[in-house]
């Protein structure tokens, strides 16, 4: 019963919460050219800042991430317009790529999430919550759960760091679009990547 509760109590967020994460995803909007316009977008401009964040996570500078480092990091600094605008946009984005395509992704993370919650409450891990550990679920506890979910799921070979690799990146995504490997993606480039993958799903579908 008491799992049900917690459950409806609890309705994970899908966004990753770490600010390499979120600078990661807004990288091509801060780099954007001059005057409003984000094209072309420079790869190797958001390459370097997401580099940069990583180093910045990487406390010990061993060029990996452990989970205290992870849960250390702190949020991002949202004082600029454009960053906050392409923070809500990217992040909209990346909820898109988890959830309507890929409910199985989307599933799994939502599951991990509560699994982790339920760990963290479990005081006595005897398997059930009492009231009193259920009570306990306030909003630190829940975003503690979120971190640890996220970590496990960037953790591809499971040994418990992330490397750069292993962290997601615009960058990479990005540069499938770079059709003339000229080192900057235009707003044509990105349209023709969507146009193709777009036609690509309808087939699979």
């Amino acid at each position: 019963m008491l799992k049900q509760l917690l459950r409806s109590k609890f309705k994970p967020k899908l966004t990753l919460p770490v600010s390499f994460v979120l600078a990661s995803l807004v990288a091509a909007n801060v780099y954007a050219a001059p005057g409003g316009d984000r094209f072309p977008i420079d790869l190797e401009k958001i390459e370097a800042r997401s580099a940069a964040q990583f180093r910045a996570i990487d406390s010990d500078s061993d060029g990996e991430v452990d989970l205290a480092e992870f849960e250390a990091a702190p949020a991002p600094a949202r004082r600029h317009k454009r960053f906050r605008q392409g923070n809500r946009r990217m992040q909209g984005a990346h909820h898109k790529r988890l959830n309507p395509r890929n409910a199985k992704n989307a599933g799994s993370l939502r599951e991990s999430i509560q699994s982790e919650l339920f760990e963290l409450l479990d005081q006595d891990s005897n398997g059930q919550l009492s009231a009193n550990e259920f009570a306990n679920s306030d909003r630190s506890m829940r975003k503690l759960a979120r971190q640890r979910a996220t970590f496990k799921h960037l953790d591809a070979d499971q040994n418990g760091v992330l490397v750069p690799s292993e962290m997601p990146g615009r960058g990479t995504r990005l540069s499938q679009a770079d059709a003339n490997n000229d080192g900057k993606v235009t707003r044509e480039e990105l349209r023709s990547l969507r146009a193709t993958r777009a036609g690509q799903q309808n087939k699979a579908g």
